[in-house]
């Protein structure tokens, strides 16, 4: 109500979702393991910079041409493990 009366606002019912307190905490709430994932997705920005790679979503990476260290790099993030762990938890 105080937005109502306020500013003159409103919910919009058919976007709004009320979720309990505790469904709204395990949703948002930064976990170590969403910590890590985050870390791990600087890491990889990182290394592209490094290697010259541009911040595009449209163009895909070339993995071949990039150097061997930084592939090495790459390859020790074990980004394949979290995607599949990501992926398994998708319902």
């Amino acid at each position: 109500m105080i937005l109502f009366n306020t500013h003159g606002l409103t919910l919009q019912p058919q976007k709004t979702q009320i979720v309990r307190k505790e469904d709204y905490a395990n949703r948002f709430a930064i976990s170590g393991e969403r910590i890590e994932l985050e870390s791990l997705t600087e890491k990889l920005q990182d290394l592209l910079e490094e290697a010259g790679v541009e911040n595009d979503y449209e163009d895909e990476i070339d993995y071949d041409s990039l150097s061997e260290e930084i592939k090495e790099q790459i390859d020790s993030l074990n980004m394949v493990k979290v995607f599949d762990e990501q992926i398994g938890r998708q319902p």
